[in-house]
């Protein structure tokens, strides 16, 4: 039976950044030791890191993958904000992303798949009453002003991407978006430390007489969690954008009283793939169910 990479490439992704292979970075340092990270599509489609270099780099390889099935030497995953800090003393983690250059591959004019798997450590409680003093150049806990973040889990541009927020009035939830709209879903206190197995797609149906319909899909662990069918017309919204895809954070200006362009608790992602049309719900699944080990099916 193939495993998830080999299934994953049978459907022809014009992406997928797997982060495996033990040639990839510094044994101890944990560090990338060439200029970019592999597209194993064999369409060069590379994953550059953008990071600023403190005392303490903000990333790690050769993380165990999150395909608990193949969890094995060889694969790996990326993870963000690794590190522990005094928070209070110090400004917590420098700002690491993952850049995927935009490509006629990714216009997303109509059909688009985009898969993957994330796992977030932990609660950003602690940052969430933390506010920056720029005479001492420290946090200082702050219990009056309980502030609302954002982590970007991915994004391209401002029409498809996924977002982790915490609110006071909303508690935790990700935001899903695509080019239909946004679409919130309410955050798991068991999914946190726990892989989750992303798919965003979009179809789009010609019925005929220049008229068409798009349906935009959200699943996680191989559950639909979302369906938007737009109206029936001759000009369906798309996708299409010239941003690329980033990863794990933003270029967008920092404001170190959210720091929504980076991460402040671990965030690990793997298999990050994309394919220009969409795969089916069988398919999704099927991908899904090899990412669990044998025993979780039981």
């Amino acid at each position: 039976m193939a495993g998830y990479k080999e299934t994953a490439l049978s459907h022809e992704p014009k992406c997928f950044i797997t982060f495996d292979g033990d040639t990839l970075f510094e044994t101890g340092s944990w560090y990338l030791r060439q200029p970019h990270i592999t597209d194993e599509s064999g369409n060069n489609h590379f994953a550059v890191i953008h990071e600023v270099k403190g005392d303490v780099r903000s990333y790690r390889m050769g993380v165990t993958g999150l395909v608990t099935r193949e969890a094995f030497a060889g694969q790996h995953s990326f993870q963000f904000a690794p590190n522990s800090y005094d928070d209070r003393a110090q400004h917590p983690y420098e700002k690491t992303l993952l850049e995927i250059f935009d490509h006629e591959d990714f216009k997303m004019k109509d059909e688009f798949t985009i898969m993957f798997l994330f796992n977030k450590k932990e609660y950003d409680s602690y940052f969430r009453t933390l506010k920056w003093n720029y005479t001492t150049s420290k946090y200082e806990t702050n219990w009056t002003w309980y502030k609302n973040i954002t982590r970007t889990i991915f994004r391209k541009g401002v029409k498809v991407g996924l977002n982790w927020n915490s609110n006071s009035g909303q508690g935790e939830f990700l935001t899903f978006t695509m080019p239909s709209g946004a679409v919130n879903v309410a955050w798991q206190s068991y999914w946190y430390n726990t892989p989750l197995h992303i798919t965003m797609k979009r179809e789009k149906k010609k019925l005929g007489g220049g008229m068409y319909k798009t349906i935009d899909y959200i699943f996680i662990d191989g559950v639909q969690y979302s369906k938007v069918e737009s109206a029936i017309t001759s000009q369906p919204t798309t996708g299409e954008n010239t941003s690329s895809f980033e990863l794990g954070g933003t270029q967008d200006n920092s404001d170190p009283d959210y720091m929504n362009d980076r991460q402040t608790s671990p965030l690990t992602i793997d298999q990050f793939a994309f394919y220009d049309k969409a795969l089916n719900h069988n398919q999704i699944y099927d991908l899904y169910k090899k990412t669990i080990s044998y025993i979780d099916l039981i």
